[in-house]
């Protein structure tokens, strides 16, 4: 193989990675899900494409041999096993760090970590061409001298490339395994939760009273995040329930409700004063929904329930009658 077509060749290479990357920037923007064909373009733009352009930029290639069973290798130069590990695993690396980079900017998103990759995988491939193309000027006014071996025969189809390239190929599998069964980056959800604000100002989830007064109120924060990717009006009911001996809920009253708009990645915390209105041991419920409050709320039809047990003591400081929580 002559210089010139070892160069077009690479160039060809290079030009195969930059369509590919954009095909994959395309589809993984425009459609949503995660079905087979986003799955099949996302295996090489993630874990391929990246690490080979970085590999091709940073290792432009060589004089490359001709004749013989290792045509087309370069001299000195790893053979395709070695390569192809090499790109997995600098793959890895590549998309880890713009995954930590995106998470301290803009956070981790479908939309912008698909371009982030995309843009810097096809910068590589430019940059792969130019010292292609500077390498091969380069070496217009001589050429290397080599005994008439391949790079193949040279290093030899070692047992070591292709262990490393098992190795390699065991870590993609494990990481694609891994990516199907997480729950991805841009999975829409809400959190709630109740916090109770200590003597010196703090408030904390994991100090909520556990004894109230019949007709005194007690204030207590409820804490909402919105990870919905859109803006939601939140709706949050808070029930008394009395649970029965064999666990039945026996009798279930309201006790406030409210409701509260939360941007996109935003918090909200809304303090509320909780009265009971009879003693006894009960069970508080406190019920978000996402999408308005129904004509009867219960613990079944609430996008989320938290529940706190607490005594509620009488006027005459007797709690009234018992039930075990269940």
């Amino acid at each position: 193989m002559t210089r010139r077509s070892s160069t077009a060749g690479g160039r060809r290479y290079l030009a195969l990675v930059v369509a590919l990357t954009g095909l994959a920037t395309a589809v993984l923007i425009v459609t949503d899900g995660t079905g087979p064909l986003q799955w099949t373009v996302a295996i090489p733009f993630l874990l391929v494409l990246p690490g080979y352009a970085f590999l091709s930029a940073v290792r432009p290639a060589a004089h490359r041999t001709s004749g013989g069973l290792g045509d087309g290798y370069e001299i000195g130069e790893p053979g395709w096993p070695i390569r192809l590990a090499l790109a997995m695993a600098l793959s890895v690396v590549i998309v880890g760090v713009i995954g930590v980079a995106l998470n301290v900017t803009v956070g981790v998103t479908r939309g912008p970590a698909v371009l982030a990759i995309g843009s810097t995988t096809i910068l590589f491939a430019i940059v792969a061409s130019l010292r292609r193309e500077t390498g091969a000027h380069g070496r217009a006014g001589g050429e290397r001298s080599t005994d008439g071996r391949s790079a193949s025969a040279i290093l030899g189809r070692t047992t070591l490339q292709w262990v490393v390239l098992l190795i390699a190929a065991l870590t993609l599998l494990t990481a694609v395994g891994f990516a199907a069964t997480s729950p991805g980056s841009d999975q829409s959800f809400s959190e709630f939760y109740v916090l109770n604000e200590t003597a010196n100002g703090t408030l904390t989830a994991t100090d909520l009273p556990e004894t109230m007064s019949e007709g005194e109120g007690r204030p207590l924060h409820f804490g909402i995040e919105n990870h919905e990717r859109r803006q939601l009006t939140y709706d949050v009911v808070v029930q008394s329930a009395r649970v029965g001996p064999g666990g039945n809920v026996t009798d279930v009253e309201r006790l406030d409700g409210f409701d509260v708009a939360v941007d996109s990645g935003e918090r909200a915390v809304v303090e509320r004063t909780v009265v009971p209105t009879e003693p006894g041991q009960q069970r508080l419920q406190f019920l978000l929904y996402t999408d308005g409050v129904p004509a009867e709320p219960t613990a079944e039809n609430a996008t989320t329930v938290l529940h706190l047990w607490v005594d509620v003591s009488a006027d005459d400081g007797s709690t009234g009658p018992v039930s075990s929580p269940v």
